[in-house]
């Protein structure tokens, strides 16, 4: 763990903190040139309003902050928590940017295409749906509170709540594909909390 955290040469972040699903390539030149060419292209395809990564990646922002908070629990000491790169992914954490776009109905810039089997889409698909923000960021605010504000995280699971539980059936299922895995995603972000 503390190999991944020193070398993180893999992770690729946005200007502004967002974590990029393109991994950073190593090795050979033209890996590299090919990897900073699909990323550019990506970028740019966000900037015309395009499908990009941006979408799936603001779905997944506090899913993978989310694995940070478990990987700090066991690292607290560990260099990488202090760092610029760690300090642009938290602030992104809280932007209005990733709270927009993880309410946003825009599925058809999905670059992955899953929109077209799936069909229309109220919310980020990736986010409140699937990847349950609302309670990924209790585990964040808690672990990471020097950098986090209880108010964001307090609208994040008021609109978890909100666009997602079904008080008639008393489960989260509103606005999903697959209402088993938001119910086993809290349960597990649940058991995680209780470790910590």
């Amino acid at each position: 763990m503390n190999t991944f955290l020193e070398n993180n040469a893999l992770l690729q972040i946005s200007k502004t903190g967002r974590i990029r699903h393109l991994v950073r390539q190593t090795g050979s030149l033209k890996k590299i040139i090919n990897n900073a060419i699909k990323n550019l292209g990506n970028d740019i395809s966000d900037l015309l309003g395009f499908p990009s990564l941006f979408y799936k990646e603001c779905g997944y922002h506090l899913f993978n902050l989310f694995a940070f908070s478990i990987l700090y629990n066991y690292l607290p000491n560990n260099k990488f928590w202090d760092t610029q790169t760690f300090r642009r992914i938290t602030s992104f954490a809280q932007s209005r940017k990733l709270r927009k776009c993880l309410e946003s109905a825009d599925y058809m810039k999905d670059a992955t295409g899953l929109w077209k089997t799936v069909g229309e889409r109220a919310i980020n698909y990736y986010g409140y749906p699937y990847n349950v923000p609302g309670f990924e960021i209790d585990l964040i605010t808690e672990t990471f509170s020097k950098y986090f504000s209880h108010e964001i995280a307090t609208y994040l699971l008021k609109t978890q709540i909100e666009l997602t539980f079904n008080e008639t059936q008393n489960l989260f299922g509103i606005n999903c594909e697959d209402k088993g895995i938001i119910n086993y995603r809290i349960y597990e972000y649940y058991l995680q909390y209780l470790r910590a």
